[in-house]
């Protein structure tokens, strides 16, 4: 892994770099990742940390230098590092969708952030991972933000989680919340199963906290905790004491930028912290990954190097997210780089807490490859997203086919890519010409996908 520093130029266009049994005996095997030989009395705990626009070399364990995050790299160097994961989508909302349900949020309309003004959200026909996990005996919780409608309906406390607190909005001011604004403001106070709680100083100590006192309440039975932190998101604004160690960052935006990210190192650290103290942390998986791609502008700036495009691109910036699974004691420190994608969690959990697998998931168990076992049986990962014109793209082993066309389909599109991520992880050499047989079968696959969509359910903010 290469040092990758804010003073370091991409050569990626013009951007600038900046940043889960519930077996009875599980028996080792040789190969990287794989499981200790243990015997576990209950299912693990489940803990899921998943972050808001960090950008892939943002951290340490991938790379980055900036920051010095040494809890996730410590999280990293224990665990399990996935270096080829992805979300669902470059964009908040329908990742967190996707993730939830198993499913491509596109089967079911959920292609774009809802607009605040828009009382829809996640459909109510849609069960997610908590729903599934309570039946399978778990309690489950959920710390942080939510972003898949705010109406009555569409809330956390009605889709399988036993707690809630948090916000249901986009995003959130860090530094102070006030008194009546309303859900959909970043003011907004926090929502908890004792009423409002209003808080000045910092959003993201006070979601960490609360994240140990769920896992200490809870640590006598087998539970579920979603922690979608809101950091490093805009707005950029940080505790003072901590943007102060980034002084010699001329920057303002990036010295804030940097300091939400050690708070957010902070936060994952006082989790685990807690997770030691109350003698759970040798029964609990704990994974941590992120929503999309960094923003990688002057409103967020951060990095996705060594990846080209950033938020909002289905180029590998905007897509390809960090990723670790760690349980002490059970999954042997290593590198993991099959194919992933947070459609697999559900599947992947159930199967660790000893439930069946329903039909109609798009994700896969991919606990085997984690285990270094045998890679995820699945072919293809897809994406679409349309939001600033048409993006199209498909992923096949190492071969990444990239289509950019207009809104309406032509008969014969332009704008087709085909990559080789093993040589060229930046997508900077078209193999489209050099290989028209493997662009022929992307596009096909890709077609064929994209007819079973469904057509998005509200447009595009």
């Amino acid at each position: 892994m290469y040092p990758i520093s804010i003073r370091q130029c991409s050569g990626i266009g013009t951007s600038i770099v900046r940043r889960v049994i519930t077996a009875s005996l599980v028996l080792a095997v040789g190969a990287t990742g794989t499981i200790a030989s243990t015997i576990t009395k209950r299912p693990p705990n489940i803990v899921l940390i998943f972050t808001d626009d960090l950008g892939y070399a943002d951290v340490g364990f991938n790379g980055g230098i900036d920051v010095p995050t040494p809890n996730l790299d410590r999280l990293a160097k224990n665990g399990v590092r996935s270096t080829d994961a992805y979300v669902t989508a470059p964009q908040c909302s329908p990742s967190r969708a996707g993730l939830l349900t198993g499913q491509y949020q596109q089967r079911f309309g959920y292609e774009y952030i809802i607009p605040d003004r828009y009382e829809s959200g996640l459909p109510a026909d849609r069960k997610i991972i908590p729903a599934h996990l309570k039946e399978a005996g778990y309690y489950t919780g959920m710390i942080g933000k939510w972003h898949l409608g705010h109406t009555e309906e569409y809330r956390p406390e009605g889709r399988g989680f036993d707690e809630f607190f948090g916000f249901l909005a986009g995003g959130h001011r860090y530094l102070e919340s006030r008194p009546g604004a309303p859900v959909t403001s970043p003011y907004a106070p926090l929502i908890t199963p004792h009423g409002e709680k209003h808080f000045k100083g910092d959003l993201t100590k006070v979601l960490a906290e609360e994240v140990a006192a769920f896992i200490d309440r809870n640590r006598a039975r087998p539970f579920f905790l979603y922690v979608p932190l809101n950091a490093p998101h805009f707005p950029m604004e940080a505790p003072p004491e901590l943007e102060a160690q980034f002084s010699h960052v001329k920057d303002p935006k990036l010295r804030s930028y940097l300091a939400l990210i050690k708070n957010l190192d902070l936060a994952v650290g006082r989790i685990m912290e807690q997770l030691e103290a109350s003698g759970v942390e040798k029964d609990t998986l704990v994974v941590f990954t992120n929503d999309n791609g960094g923003v990688a502008s002057e409103l967020s700036p951060s990095s996705n190097a060594p990846f080209r495009g950033k938020k909002g691109d289905l180029l590998e910036g905007g897509i390809r997210v960090p990723w670790i699974w760690s349980w002490p004691g059970t999954l042997k420190p290593g590198v993991h780089s099959d194919p992933i994608s947070t459609l697999d969690l559900l599947p992947t959990f159930l199967r660790l807490a000893g439930a069946s697998i329903p039909e109609g998931l798009d994700g896969v168990d991919v606990w085997p490859s984690v285990l270094g076992e045998k890679p995820p049986a699945r072919e293809y990962l897809f994406w679409r997203f349309n939001r600033l014109g048409f993006q199209g793209a498909v992923r096949k082993g190492n071969w990444k086919y990239f289509v950019g066309v207009p809104r309406s389909w032509p008969a014969n599109p332009v704008g087709e890519f085909l990559y080789n991520l093993a040589d060229d992880p930046g997508e900077t050499r078209d193999l489209s010409k050099a290989h028209p047989e493997i662009l022929k079968e992307l596009r096909q696959a890709y077609r064929a996908w994209d007819a079973k969509l469904e057509d998005p359910a509200w447009l595009p903010r």
